[in-house]
């Protein structure tokens, strides 16, 4: 006989329509790219869209994105990093601990995509910086 330690059920929230929305960084895990290369794998929580309303605790969506650490790459993370409010200087070598960044909170550009069994999936289009005069 099988056992296990029941939870809180929990519901499926569907993607959301293309957009600008608030995102949160709610896990990230220094991984290896299949193709050998260092990678901050992350979960964002989809909080609500520019300019609009939280959705509410427990039912908000996630979206999943990777920060690959290759030359090709580099203008993403620079991207996500300005995204959070870091400064980025040209040249600079960073060093980026994926810990600090859970909690981090920003606006990207969501993107309906598919998964790889071919159902919806939201997806980072771009990580949008924000001017002096904020993303909201």
């Amino acid at each position: 006989m099988a056992s296990y330690t029941s939870g809180t059920p929990t519901t499926h929230t569907p993607p959301v329509k293309d957009g600008d929305y608030r995102i949160a960084v709610v896990n990230a895990t220094e991984k290896t790219s299949k193709a050998g290369n260092p990678m901050i794998e992350l979960k964002h929580e989809i909080l609500g869209p520019v300019g609009g309303s939280d959705f509410p605790e427990g039912g908000r969506p996630k979206c999943f994105d990777n920060l690959v650490f290759t030359a090709n790459a580099a203008w993403k993370i620079d991207q996500f990093r300005a995204a959070i409010g870091e400064e980025v200087t040209e040249g600079e070598e960073v060093d980026v601990d994926a810990d600090s960044l859970i909690g981090a909170t920003l606006t990207a550009r969501i993107i309906l995509g598919k998964n790889d069994k071919g159902a919806d999936r939201n997806e980072i289009g771009a990580y949008i910086i924000a001017d002096e005069k904020g993303p909201f």
